[in-house]
This record gives structure tokens, C-alpha cells and sequence, in this order.
């Protein structure tokens, strides 16, 4: 943007383009900008926001949901679990001299 804003200075009779024509695409893409940004966070972030809020309270509950409707396990013996205490003993090395 700056580059096009110089273009003119070096050449005689006023440049090539004139200054309110200048000002008036500066003007005009500052306020294609302002548009764009206003979208943005005024239509589209409070959508988003809304969308994702919605989808978490749908989720937790499909979640409440599935752990109503899910039996309760317990544990038994023939499930695979082994259900002991173990007791570390230490071995201790003997030098035996042959």
C-alpha cells in the first residue's frame, strides 16, 4: 500500500495519479477491512461460539446418557485379575570359596 501511494512523486505535472483518487482507493480498502473484520467477530464468532456450546452440552449428554443405560461391571474372580499381595525377599549372595 505504501509503494502504490508513492507511485507519481518522481514525475512532473502532479504525478500520475492524483491525490484524492489517492485517498479515495486508501479509503475505500480501509473500509472493505472494516467490512471483512465486522463479519467476522459479529456473524460469524457468535456462531461458531453458539455451535460449539451447543455441541458440548450434546455431548455431555450422549455421555449421561451411556453411562445410565452401560451395567455396572464388578469384579469378579474369572475376569482375569488376580487379586494378591506379593512380598519382596531379598537374596542375598554368598561367597563360597571352592
Amino acid at each position: 500500500m505504501i509503494a502504490y501511494m508513492r507511485m507519481g512523486r518522481g514525475s512532473s505535472a502532479g504525478g500520475t495519479i492524483p491525490a484524492f483518487l489517492k485517498l479515495a482507493v486508501a479509503a475505500s480498502l480501509g473500509l472493505a477491512m472494516l467490512a471483512l473484520f465486522f463479519v467476522a467477530f459479529v456473524v460469524v464468532f457468535p456462531v461458531v461460539l453458539a455451535v460449539g456450546a451447543g455441541f458440548y452440552f450434546y455431548l455431555r449428554h450422549k455421555i449421561r446418557q451411556a453411562q445410565k443405560q452401560a451395567p455396572q461391571r464388578t469384579p469378579r474372580p474369572d475376569d482375569g485379575i488376580i487379586d494378591v499381595e506379593y512380598t519382596v525377599v531379598e537374596h542375598k549372595h554368598l561367597d563360597r570359596q571352592p
